[in-house]
C-alpha cells in the first residue's frame, strides 16, 4: 500500500515537472518569437544621397500628420574634446517607418530635411530658466528657490512681503505670513533650498539650451487623464 502511494506520488511530481517544463519552453518560443518579429514592424529606411532625402522626408510628413510628432535623435563623435559635426540623423514615426539620414555621405543637407526638423524641433530658450528667487518662512527660514513670479504671487496675494527686491545680483527675496504645511527637512529639503545653475545637465553648456520634460508634450497630450 505504502509502495502504492509512493510511486503515485513520484508520477503526480514527474508530470508536474514535465508540464511546468513544456510550459517553461513554449513559452521561452513564444518570447522569442515575439522578440525575433519586433523589426518586421519597422520600416527602416538608410539614406545617404540627396535624391533619395526628399522621397522618404515626404514620406515622414505624411505618416506624421495625424500625431503632428516624430521621433528624433542624431549621432556624432568627440574628437579631442570636441564634438564634431553630426554624422547620422533618425527621424521615425509611430506607425514603425524609421529612417536614418547619413549625412556624413552627403555633400548638403536638403532643403526638404531642413524644413521638416523646423517644423518639429524646439526653439533654444531666450532668457534663464532659473532666476533663483528666495521663499522664506515667517522667522526668516529659507524655504526654498522659487521663480520670481511665483514670489510675487504671493506678495500680490497678500500672502507674503517682500524682504529684498533684488537689485543687482542679489535674489528677490519674499517671506510668507503664514505658517507653511511642510519645512525643508533632510536631503530633498536641501535640493529645494539650493541655487539652480542654467546650464545644460549633460554637457554643463551655459548657452543656447532647452528645457526637455522626460515625456515630451506632444506625446503627453495623447496619455489617459490619470497618467
Amino acid at each position: 500500500m505504502e509502495s502504492t502511494k509512493l510511486k503515485v506520488c513520484i508520477t503526480a511530481v514527474l508530470a508536474v515537472s514535465c508540464a511546468s517544463a513544456v510550459y517553461a519552453i513554449l513559452r521561452f518560443k513564444r518570447r522569442y518569437r515575439v522578440s525575433s518579429e519586433v523589426l518586421n514592424y519597422m520600416d527602416i529606411q538608410i539614406v545617404s544621397d540627396e535624391a533619395v532625402c526628399d522621397e522618404v522626408v515626404g514620406e515622414i510628413r505624411r505618416r506624421s500628420l495625424k500625431l503632428h510628432a516624430i521621433g528624433f535623435d542624431c549621432e556624432w563623435v568627440t574628437d579631442n574634446g570636441k564634438r564634431q559635426a553630426v554624422a547620422l540623423l533618425q527621424l521615425s514615426t509611430l506607425d514603425g517607418y524609421c529612417s536614418l539620414f547619413r549625412l556624413n555621405q552627403m555633400k548638403i543637407i536638403p532643403g526638404t530635411l531642413k524644413l521638416v526638423n523646423k517644423r518639429y524641433s524646439h526653439a533654444t530658450r531666450s532668457k534663464p530658466l532659473y532666476n533663483n528667487g528666495i521663499l522664506q518662512a515667517p522667522d526668516g527660514e529659507l524655504l526654498c528657490t522659487c521663480d520670481s513670479k511665483k514670489a510675487r504671487w504671493y506678495v500680490e496675494k497678500g500672502l507674503a512681503s517682500v524682504v529684498d527686491e533684488g537689485e543687482g545680483e542679489a535674489p528677490l527675496t519674499v517671506r510668507l505670513r503664514f505658517e507653511p504645511a511642510g519645512r525643508s527637512v533632510g536631503d530633498v529639503g536641501r535640493f529645494y533650498q539650493i541655487a539652480k545653475e542654467n546650464k545644460c545637465v549633460v554637457c554643463g553648456n551655459t548657452d543656447s539650451y532647452i528645457r526637455k520634460n522626460v515625456v515630451p508634450r506632444e506625446y503627453r497630450k495623447y496619455f489617459p487623464d490619470y497618467a
